[in-house]
C-alpha cells in the first residue's frame, strides 16, 4: 500500500505511467486556453509537482518541490479540503506574498483536492492563468470530472499496489513468500548480470532448545 505521507510517482516503476495523468491535464488547459495546469502531491516535506502541462509558458515543471511555508493556492485547498477559485489575484490581500502571483504573474486558480481511496487529501488537480477570468459553472463541472478520473485512477492503482502485497507476503509471518523470493531473485540476478555484479545469498537459521 502507498504510504501517503511519502512522495509517490517520484522514480521508476514499471507498475506506474502518468502518460494517463499528463494527457489530463493537457487535455484541462488546452480546454480552459490556459497556459499551466498541475496536478500536486501534498506531503510534511512539501507541494511536489506531479504532472506539469507542457506548453513553453509554464514557469512550473514536474518534479519541483515548493516548501510547506509558502503561501501558495494549492496550499489552501489541501488545508481547507475544498475546491478554491481565485479570479483576481493581484487584487485580493491574500495573495500579495503568494510568488505565483508576485514573481510569476499568474492572476487566475481553479483547484480541486484529490483524495486517496480512504478520504485523505493526496494533493490538488489545478489551472492557472496569467489573465483575470471568469470561470462559469460549465467549467467547474469540467474540472470537476477531469479530477474525478485521477482519483478513479489512484484508487485503481492503490488497490493493484494491495494486491502485489497481499501476493507476495505470507500472511502469518507478514515476510515475502516463496513467490516474492523468485520474483526479487530473478530481478537481482538480471541487475547483476548487466552491471556484471557478484550475487551472494545468505541464509540465518535459528535454532531453539
Amino acid at each position: 500500500m502507498f504510504k501517503t505521507n511519502q512522495w509517490v510517482f517520484s522514480g521508476k516503476d514499471s507498475q506506474i505511467s502518468l502518460q494517463k495523468w499528463q494527457k489530463t491535464v493537457d487535455l484541462m488547459t488546452e480546454l480552459f486556453s490556459a497556459p499551466a495546469g498541475f496536478v500536486v502531491q501534498a506531503t510534511d516535506a512539501g507541494y511536489r509537482i506531479v504532472v506539469a502541462s507542457e506548453q513553453r509558458e509554464n514557469p512550473y515543471k514536474a518534479g519541483e518541490v515548493v516548501p510547506l511555508d509558502t503561501n501558495i493556492f494549492c496550499k489552501k485547498v489541501v488545508q481547507d479540503n475544498h475546491a478554491l477559485y481565485v479570479n483576481h489575484a493581484s487584487k485580493d490581500d491574500m495573495w500579495l506574498d503568494n510568488p505565483e502571483v508576485t514573481q510569476d504573474g499568474f492572476e487566475s486558480y481553479l483547484g480541486l483536492p484529490i483524495h486517496w481511496p480512504d478520504g485523505e487529501v493526496f494533493g490538488t488537480f489545478c489551472v492557472m492563468d496569467f489573465e483575470q477570468t471568469d470561470y462559469q459553472r460549465n467549467y467547474l463541472e469540467l474540472i470537476k470530472q477531469l479530477r474525478d478520473m485521477v482519483e478513479d485512477d489512484l484508487a485503481l492503482i492503490n488497490s493493484f499496489v494491495q494486491m502485489r502485497e497481499i501476493a507476495m507476503l505470507d500472511p502469518l509471518t507478514n515476510i515475502y513468500n516463496r513467490r516474492a523470493l523468485n520474483l526479487l531473485a530473478q530481478q537481482k540476478l538480471s541487475l547483476s548480470g548487466r552491471l556484471g555484479f557478484d550475487v551472494c545469498c545468505l541464509f540465518i537459521l535459528e535454532f531453539k532448545y
